[in-house]
């Protein structure tokens, strides 16, 4: 798909294209896309020493904004482990924020504990 196509569609629309319309979950889509319609810039993190999984899906959720128009930073303290620095806009993963670092919303993926935020 296009990144002109998927600014077209919107966010909620965009949501249902790439998980569909499951039940119990439309609330979830409308929330989460009127969270993004409604904002311009995302810090996306994942939990610290990342694995492919937290790397994987700091990127495509980057992607998917970057492809809205959105600003949206990769961010991890820890370096992108060197088998998945092949991945497109691994480089882009920021390791440090300045002090007047500002995002709208910060959305946190793959971390089920605390103190691996």
């Amino acid at each position: 798909m296009r990144s002109e196509d998927v600014r077209s569609m919107g966010a909620q629309a965009e949501l249902k294209h790439l998980f569909g319309d499951r039940d119990g979950l439309q609330d979830s889509y409308q929330a989460l896309a009127k969270l993004i319609e409604d904002h311009q810039s995302f810090l996306v993190v994942a939990h610290v020493n990342p694995d492919g999984d937290a790397i994987g899906s700091t990127l495509a959720l980057c992607h998917i904004l970057w492809s809205m128009g959105k600003d949206a930073t990769p961010f991890n303290v820890s370096p992108v482990p060197f088998n998945f620095l092949y991945l497109d806009g691994a480089e882009r993963f920021a390791h440090t924020l300045s002090q007047d670092a500002h995002f709208d919303v910060t959305i946190m993926l793959d971390c089920a504990q605390q103190p691996r935020v």
